[in-house]
Formats: C-alpha cells, structure tokens, sequence
C-alpha cells in the first residue's frame, strides 16, 4: 500500500520514471567537476531513463579485500567485498575494470547499499574506442551502471586526488527545454536539496526550494518504478519546504525521490540499510 504523508511546513515532490528492466542499454553522461564525460549503461540491471538524473552525489573510489574469490584483483577492480562499504553507501561507487566480470563489481558494490556504478576503462587502455555496453545477465541487479573511458578516468581521478568530488549521471540531451515555453520554476531556481541523513534507517528530511507558488508534487519510487509513498502533493507557497518522513518500514535497498512542478522534474536517490 502506498504510503501518504502530510506535514504543514513542507513540500517535496518527485516524480521518478521507473528504472526499466530489459531494455536498450542507454547513452548518457557522468558529470564531473562541470566536464561531461560519455558513457554507457549496461545490458543487465535497470537502465536510464531520459528523464531521469542520479546525483549529484559523492563519487568514491572502491577498495576490494584481499580475500575473496578473486585473489589476484586489485582493489580498485571491486572484485571482492568492499572494505570501505560504509563510505560507499548511499553514493557512487567508482571501479576499475579487470579482473572479474561486470557483474561481480556492480553486485559489490549493490550489497554494500551503493546508488548507482561508474566503471572505467582501466590503465591498459581502450585504444581511443568510445564507451561501450558492459556484458552480462544479472536478474538481482537493481541499481543502474555506467562505463566511461580510460581518458575520461584520468581526468576524473586527477580531480579524486585533490580532495572529494561529486558525481552526476545524466541523460543525454539532443534538444534542451525551450526557456521560452516554460510555464513552471526555472532550472536555475527550482531545488531539490539531498535527502539527510542518507542512508537512512527510520526518519530523515528532504528540502526543495521553489521560486514561485505552484502545485508541488514529490513521490518516492522504489528502483522497479513502483510508487511507495507520496511525501508532498498540492499547492506550496515559494521558498524553502522541508519535508520529514519516516522509512522505518521500507525494505532496505535503493529508492528514489521525485519531484515534480509545472514541466520542472528533479530526482534524487536514497537508500534504505537495515542492521
């Protein structure tokens, strides 16, 4: 049953469209420190939708263990479990390939609560190739990859060194909005702020800020596209609303919030852990 919640100083709406199993692979582009870099999802787990954008969130270097089944991996190939699964939780969980299969590395990094994958080409190279598909059938994947390549690795991990860095997956856009027809918030002023704490286990908020009054809609969606809770929906004056809601009864596992005014959508990813 989907879940409704009403508070007085708050607002938050979002509309995510569902993450699609089973289908073409998409384009899109990993955003890094204001350079788009292109990329490519995978043919297995849920892909990216056009309308959809994960982050920003944190972007965080894998470090695999020495044990596991793959003995000989680098830990930067995230072929075993993840020593630093707590710092990978609720963000982007960044590998190198090699090793092991594409799959091995996204189950990883899913099992420690990730949001979504950027793999890389690794430092053998890619011949100036572009991006390509990453193999495989995996029908327990449920959060969405992408691959990058080897020169746009470089140039990303140069930014990884001089201190944390944020990471956003976008759609590839051939025709952006025309300013002139828009009849709700503006991209520059409409806001929707990263839920906190995150990951979360009960309680935690979300804000959105709005530059005019306008009706507001803002849903939560789990990684499949089913609706689990309407946090915000109505008419909302302009400013800053902060919703609170409680998932202390959500499955763990990633979801989705989606926020939705006038022809304006902003979506942003939470997850969900269990102890």
């Amino acid at each position: 049953m989907v879940q409704r919640i009403a508070t007085t100083a708050v607002l938050l709406a979002v509309f995510l469209p569902a993450l699609a199993l089973a289908q073409e692979p998409d384009s899109v582009h990993v955003e890094v420190a204001g350079i788009e870099h292109p990329a490519y999802g995978a043919a297995f787990g849920p892909q990216f939708p056009a309308e959809m954008t994960i982050g920003p969130l944190p972007l965080i270097q894998v470090e695999g263990s020495n044990a596991g089944p793959w003995p000989g991996a680098r830990p930067e190939h995230g072929c075993n479990p993840f020593v630093n699964g707590d710092e990978v939780a609720g963000n982007i969980a960044f590998i190198s390939r090699g090793t092991c299969p594409f799959v091995q590395k996204v189950m990883n990094a899913q099992a420690v609560g990730a949001t979504a994958v950027v793999v890389h080409n690794d430092s053998r190279g890619d011949g100036g190739q572009p991006p390509f598909v990453m193999p495989g059938e995996c029908s327990t994947c449920m959060i969405p990859a992408a691959f990058i390549t080897h020169e746009s690795s470089i140039d990303i991990r140069n930014e990884m060194q001089s201190g944390p860095v944020d990471a956003t997956i976008l759609p590839i856009r051939i025709t952006p909005p025309p300013v002139a027809a828009e009849t709700g918030p503006s991209a520059g002023t409409f806001v929707l702020q990263p839920v906190y704490p995150n990951p979360l286990s009960s309680e935690a908020t979300v804000m959105v800020s709005i530059p005019t009054a306008q009706e507001v809609y803002l849903t939560v969606y789990d990684v499949l596209g089913r609706e689990v809770a309407v946090l915000a929906e109505g008419l909302r004056s302009a400013g800053d609303h902060v919703m609170a809601f409680d998932a202390s009864e959500w499955a763990a596992g990633v979801y989705l919030v989606r926020l939705r005014a006038g022809n304006v959508q902003r979506t942003r990813s939470l997850t969900v852990v269990r102890r």
